[in-house]
This record gives C-alpha cells, sequence and structure tokens, in this order.
C-alpha cells in the first residue's frame, strides 16, 4: 500500500494546465491511422468522466475498460487522454457500451488459491469466499462459463496434489509453480500480474501486494463479490452510468434520493 500512496500522491502533485491548454498542448492523442500504417475506422469517441488519472484506481478502470473492450467487443478500440478525462475510440456508442457490460461482459477469472480467504478451504476465515465460488459454480450465465470452469480447474489441481488447506511457506512456492505450469493458458496473464517466479525465489509486484491479498485480506473475495451481485444478482445496474460518465450522474441521482428523503423526514 505505500507504493500506492507514493504513486497516488506524484500523480496529484502533478501539475494540471488549464482547460485551453489541455486541450491543445497536453492532450495525448492516437493518429488517426492504425500503428501499421492503414487507416482505421473508429465510429465513436466517448469522453468516458467517470474515468480520470487520479485517484489511482479510477486511472485503472480506464485501462480495464480499455482491455475488455478490446477483448471482447472492438479489437480495434484505442484509447486517449483528454482534459483529464478517458476518451474511448471504438464502434460502441454510449448505450451500446453499457449493454456490453450489462449484458456481453464476461469478467476474468480472478483466482488465488496460494492466499488468504481464496475460497478453496475449509474453515470459517474461508466461508465467505467459498460461498461466491459455489455460488458461480452453481449458476448457468454462460458468461460465467469461464470462470466456473477455471474454479473446477483449480480445484482438480489442488486435489492432485494433496491441498487440502492453505498452504504454509513451505508448500507455497511449489503451489505458484504448479498453477504456472498447469492452469490453463487464458489464466497466464493473472497469474504473471500476480507474482514472478525466480529460479528459487518468488516475487511479489506492489500492485496486488502479496499475489491478491493485502494481510489477512483478499482482493479477490471482492471481486468475486461484485461478479456475484453486479451479473449474477443483478443490483447494480444502476450505478454504471455514474462509473462510466462520470459523478454528474451520481449527484443527480443523488439529490433526487436526498429531496425524497427530506420530504419523507418532514413528515
Amino acid at each position: 500500500m505505500i507504493e500506492l500512496e507514493q504513486t497516488a500522491k506524484y500523480l496529484a502533485a502533478v501539475p494540471r494546465a488549464s482547460t485551453t491548454e489541455a486541450s491543445t498542448s497536453r492532450s495525448v492523442n492516437e493518429p488517426s491511422s492504425g500503428y501499421d500504417g492503414i487507416s482505421v475506422s473508429r465510429e465513436h469517441s466517448l469522453v468516458l468522466s467517470g474515468c480520470t488519472p487520479v485517484p489511482l484506481a479510477s486511472y485503472l478502470k480506464a485501462l480495464g475498460i480499455l482491455r475488455l473492450v478490446v477483448e471482447q467487443a472492438d479489437p480495434e478500440a484505442r484509447g486517449c487522454w483528454q482534459n483529464e478525462q478517458f476518451v474511448l475510440e471504438s464502434r460502441l456508442d454510449a448505450e451500446e457500451l453499457k449493454r456490453f457490460f450489462l449484458e456481453e461482459y464476461r469478467p476474468t477469472p480472478l483466482l488465488a488459491p496460494w492466499g488468504a480467504r481464496s475460497g478453496f478451504y475449509p474453515g470459517s476465515a474461508e466461508s465467505g469466499a467459498r460461498k461466491i465460488l459455489e455460488t458461480i459454480e452453481a449458476t448457468e450465465d454462460a458468461r460465467l462459463e469461464f470462470f466456473r470452469q477455471s474454479i473446477q480447474d483449480v480445484r482438480a489441481l489442488l486435489k492432485r496434489y494433496g491441498f487440502s488447506e492453505k498452504p504454509g511457506d513451505d508448500r507455497k512456492l511449489e503451489l505458484l509453480r504448479l498453477c504456472r505450469a498447469e492452469l490453463p493458458e487464458e489464466l497466464v496473464q493473472w497469474l504473471d500480474a500476480c507474482y514472478t517466479l525466480t529460479a528459487d525465489w518468488r516475487r511479489f509486484p506492489p500492485l496486488l501486494e502479496t499475489g491478491g491479498n493485502e494481510g489477512s485480506g483478499s482482493y479477490l473475495f471482492g471481486f468475486g463479490q461484485m461478479v456475484v451481485d453486479c451479473l449474477h444478482k443483478r443490483v447494480h445496474d444502476t450505478a454504471l452510468d455514474a462509473a462510466l460518465l462520470g459523478a454528474s450522474v451520481l449527484i443527480h441521482k443523488c439529490s433526487r434520493y436526498a429531496t425524497r428523503v427530506s420530504l419523507a423526514s418532514a413528515h
């Protein structure tokens, strides 16, 4: 967390240009042609006001949106920063982008059987994460098919090599190597983001702390809960506008809610 805080403070300290300057000299723009020199036609240029360079989580959200759109909706999509907002250039207009996330988006399976609260082991500390994995496995949603299969692949690997409880330091390196060697290729990008294997040890990049865990907590637990709530239960559909298009949408909705609360309190 220290590295993240330092990065966030550095970004916050970067001088900001005026709107006029930002739109001219400080804009980062994609070329009109593709990187191979061939002209690329992108129909829509969407300003995602909900994606800003600061805080760091919002910056990472923009990169995640671009990755998912390129991988699952439009392989020729491009993105850039303009006036401290992320601009997505793709064949999707605003409504199509929202429909993509509501109806088509397939989440990347984020699984970490080497860490705390992974959901793969017995015990009360694992109960919440375990319930999330069981919920995902029990769904029939086609968007979660790869997630379900990945959970089963991890379960099979743990059974095959006798991991019946969260590994201690004496076997953690072994499990990290087994995951990197035997889990499906589609999971390798996630594994490589979590840890790096050396000849005789492992290293964890600071962004995901110890491979998706921070102390006894688990980033994966939060992600799995959001997969269940957002895709399976669909309880946060109305939050998508604010997440993509910015605080103005959320403020408008909150002000209407506050008005209703005030009226109710008056009675």
